[in-house]
């Protein structure tokens, strides 16, 4: 998924609410996203869970999960240590050419700065533009069949609950223990 575009609003400048950014981000997806996630799941009330909810309820979609996400987890949902390199795969995904900074010079907000190593379950390589797993997108969509299919996604996968976002603007959020 590319940077998202948004014109500066000419008001006063407002204060990004807690979520705003990762609220416009999924909300802007569309179907023929490149992420994975936006194409299982958006706002738009549209996706491949949705249409499997849609085509047979949630036995469909209990059978979509159980079929075919685990191999979008660590170990087949069992979940494994993230650890610094892994991350920086990640966070660096896009660029051809990278230059690390040096400890001393990241800033506070830079999750290098207080990394430890730590579980996840979601492979990072599937996640948002901002670290969301699916779940999170789920979560965030709050209408009663995304709350629902969150359920139901925990149900068949438990171990999700430890993910968290794993981007700059809300390292730590989003876990559900």
């Amino acid at each position: 998924m590319g940077a998202v575009n948004c014109k500066p609003c000419r008001k006063k400048k407002k204060a990004l609410q807690g979520g705003s950014i990762l609220d416009r981000v999924i909300s802007q997806a569309s179907n023929q996203d490149q992420c994975l996630l936006y194409r299982l799941a958006n706002y738009k009330k549209g996706g491949e869970l949705i249409d499997a909810y849609n085509q047979g309820g949630f036995v469909e979609v209990e059978k979509l999960i159980r079929d075919q996400f685990g191999q979008l987890m660590y170990r087949e949902g069992k979940g494994q240590i993230i650890n610094r390199s892994e991350y920086l795969r990640w966070k660096f995904r896009d660029h051809e050419q990278v230059t690390l900074p040096i400890e001393a010079s990241l800033s506070s907000f830079d999750p290098l700065g207080k990394w430890t190593d730590h579980e996840a379950c979601w492979q990072m390589q599937f996640r948002g533009s901002l670290g969301e797993t699916l779940l999170h997108v789920l979560i965030i969509c709050d209408t009663k069949i995304h709350t629902k299919l969150a359920r139901t996604l925990l149900r068949c996968f438990p171990k999700l609950s430890v993910d968290v976002v794993e981007g700059e603007e809300y390292l730590g959020m989003g876990n559900v223990k």
